[in-house]
C-alpha cells in the first residue's frame, strides 16, 4: 500500500533500475490497487487517465495474480521477470509482514533501505551494512545457507551499530517468525521428447490449500 511503497522501489533500485522508473512502478501499482482514480505520487503514478490510451483502466481492486503487475505502468517482461522471484500478492489486504530468517537478500535490503533517512538519521550504509550482518548471523558458523548451524535471525545478539538498531527496530515491525504463504516448485522432464515442464504453487500454510499455481513451459 501507500505506506510501503517506498521498499518496492527501493527494489527495483537494487535490481540495477533508475530511481524514475522503480518510483513510477512502485506508485503505478499503488494506484491499481487502491480505490480511487487519484494519482499517487504524482508524477509517478498511473490511474484512468493514463491506461485508458491503452484500452483499459486501473483496476483500484488488489491483484488476482502476480502477471497482471505486467499490465501497470512502467513494467516490461524483463522488469517481471526480474522482480518476480521477489514479489508477491499475497495476502491481498493487510499489514506487510517478512520472514527476516527467510527472506532474500535484495529483499531485505528493500526494507531496509526504506527506513534510512533523515527521520532516523541513518542512511543506506547503514542499511546495507545491517543486511550484510543478518545474512552473515543468520548462516551461522559454516557461512552457508541451509545447513545445519543456521540460525534464527536475533537482532539482540548481533553486534550492531547505534544506526543499524535504528533501522533494526524500525524493520522489526514488519517481522514475523512464520511464512503463512510459501512458494512451492518443481520440474520434470521426459526422457523420451526431452520435454521440460515446471510447475510452481503457492501454498497457504494455515489449511495447505494451493492458493494459485502456473506452469511454466
Amino acid at each position: 500500500d501507500y505506506k510501503n511503497y517506498r521498499i518496492l522501489d527501493y527494489l527495483l533500485q537494487g535490481l540495477g533500475y533508475d530511481e524514475g522508473l522503480s518510483r513510477t512502478i512502485a506508485a503505478s501499482v499503488v494506484d491499481w490497487r487502491d480505490e480511487n482514480n487519484e494519482v499517487f505520487d504524482p508524477p509517478y503514478g498511473a490511474e484512468n487517465a493514463y491506461y485508458e490510451s491503452l484500452g483499459y483502466q486501473a483496476k483500484n481492486r488488489p491483484f488476482e495474480s502476480l502477471e497482471e503487475i505486467m499490465i501497470v505502468r512502467g513494467v516490461t517482461k524483463e522488469i517481471f521477470r526480474d522482480i518476480r522471484p521477489f514479489v508477491t500478492i499475497y495476502p491481498p489486504r493487510g499489514r506487510l509482514l517478512i520472514n527476516l530468517n527467510t527472506a532474500s537478500g535484495e529483499v531485505l535490503k528493500a526494507l531496509a533501505r526504506n527506513f534510512a533517512g533523515p527521520i532516523t538519521n541513518t542512511d543506506v550504509y547503514d542499511a546495507d551494512s545491517l543486511v550484510v550482518k543478518i545474512l552473515d548471523y543468520r548462516r551461522g558458523e559454516d557461512g552457508l545457507e541451509a545447513t545445519a548451524d543456521d540460525r534464527p535471525v536475533e537482532m539482540s545478539r548481533m553486534a550492531l551499530t547505534g544506526k543499524e538498531k535504528v533501522i533494526s527496530l524500525m524493520m522489526a515491525q514488519h517481522q514475523t517468525r512464520t511464512s503463512r504463504y510459501i512458494r512451492a516448485g518443481i520440474t520434470g522432464s521426459d526422457a523420451g521428447t526431452g520435454i521440460t515442464t515446471r510447475v510452481e504453487a503457492v501454498i497457504d500454510r494455515e489449511d495447505r490449500s494451493v492458493v494459485s499455481w502456473q506452469r511454466q513451459p
